[in-house]
C-alpha cells in the first residue's frame, strides 16, 4: 500500500502539479486579455486584446486536455492497483477464516463424539 501511495504522490507531483500550474497560468492569461478586451473603450485596442485572447485559447485548452488525460491515467492506475490490493486483503482474510474454522472444527467433532459415547 505504501508503494501505491508513493507512486501516486510521485506521479502527481511530477506530472499533474506542473500541468495544473501551467493550465492555471495559461487560462489566467486568456481571461486577463478577454476581460481587458471587454472593458476597453478603444475599438482598435479591443480588437488587439481579443486577438491575443483568441490566440491563447487553444493553448490553454490543449493543456487542459493533457491535464485531464494525465489525471484519468493516474486515477485508472491507482484504482486498479487499489482494487487488486483490496481483493488480496479480502482473499487473505477469507483464507484466515477458513483455517480458523478448520482449527475449531476438529475439536468440535471430538466433543460431539465424546458426548455420544455410551456411559459406563
Amino acid at each position: 500500500m505504501a508503494d501505491l501511495s508513493r507512486t501516486f504522490e510521485e506521479a502527481y507531483s511530477s506530472k499533474i502539479t506542473p500541468l495544473k500550474k501551467r493550465y492555471i497560468a495559461q487560462k489566467g492569461e486568456y481571461l486577463r486579455y478577454s476581460r481587458q478586451a471587454e472593458t476597453t473603450e478603444d475599438t482598435v485596442r479591443r480588437q488587439n486584446l481579443s486577438s491575443i485572447a483568441e490566440s491563447a485559447l487553444p493553448t490553454f485548452k490543449a493543456t487542459g486536455e493533457t491535464l485531464l488525460a494525465e489525471v484519468r491515467s493516474l486515477l485508472s492506475y491507482t484504482l486498479t492497483n487499489l482494487s487488486e490490493w483490496t481483493l488480496n486483503v479480502a482473499q487473505a482474510e477469507s483464507e484466515m477464516l477458513t483455517r480458523s474454522a478448520a482449527a475449531y472444527e476438529q475439536p468440535s467433532k471430538q466433543a460431539e463424539a465424546a458426548q455420544n459415547l455410551p456411559s459406563t
